[in-house]
């Protein structure tokens, strides 16, 4: 209790107008010793977000979720927990939307990368195989990806707040769809062009997991007045080429 309250008073100390929820726990795989961690990033948090707001001024949140809820190209058809989670805190949004009046645009992310990433994603481990000079063991690699520069990703956040400021009532999902769709071992044969690279790369060692999405999610409506700047091509020079 303590907690929230504090989160409220920082709201109305700060007088904010809109919340922009990024943060989250993207596990993939959970197991016992993780889905507590799960549950207080990507439920606990936005919740007591959602709380503040309602006993403050703020009533518009841009929200991130993810194409992970789309296996098999359906509506819904979530991947993991992390997908599940997602849904459940979008259905939240939605319930203070109609309870409190809290405007809402719902963001689905694809993937997306861009300089000075410290993730765990593929991406790194590409950069990890350079620097190392290490194999690089992966499944067949025939699994479809969309990707997003993180310029271009920012870009729809700024369009999605100035959305939100002019009309109030928008309470929609919108998917950040892009056209650099690639296979996974094309996009590794990509990143060896472009940085002159190259390393050994294991097919087929890692197996599919469970769910794995083949193909992304296509059936959404893309953001309005958003078109990505970056090709994939563009996007890894800027990447792993500048200083």
């Amino acid at each position: 209790k303590n907690n929230i309250d504090e989160l409220i008073n920082y709201f109305k100390t700060n007088n904010f107008d809109l919340v922009i929820h990024l943060a989250s726990s993207c596990i993939l795989n959970h197991n016992k010793d993780n889905i507590q961690y799960l549950v207080e990033a990507d439920i606990n948090f936005p919740l007591n977000i959602l709380e503040a707001m309602r006993y403050t001024n703020c009533n518009k949140i841009i929200n991130t979720s993810t194409y992970g809820l789309h296996f098999n190209n359906e509506y819904y058809n979530p991947c993991s927990i992390y997908s599940v989670m997602k849904k459940s805190i979008l259905d939240i949004i939605c319930l203070y939307n109609e309870l409190y009046n809290v405007n809402y645009i719902n963001l689905e992310l694809f993937d997306t990368y861009g300089k000075n990433d410290s993730r765990n994603k593929f991406i790194n481990l590409l950069k990890e195989c350079t620097i190392e000079n290490k194999p690089l063991n992966m499944s067949f690699g025939e699994q479809i990806l969309d990707f997003a520069y993180i310029d271009d990703v920012v870009d729809a956040y700024i369009i999605a707040i100035d959305m939100l400021f002019k009309n109030n009532g928008i309470n929609k999902t919108y998917s950040l769809q892009t056209n650099n769709r690639i296979k996974l071992k094309d996009l590794v044969e990509l990143y060896k062009k472009i940085t002159n690279t190259n390393f050994k790369v294991n097919l087929g060692v890692i197996p599919y997991r469970k769910k794995e999405i083949m193909y992304p999610w296509d059936k959404g409506e893309i953001l309005p007045n958003w078109k990505p700047k970056y090709t994939l091509e563009e996007g890894f020079k800027k990447t792993f080429l500048e200083k």
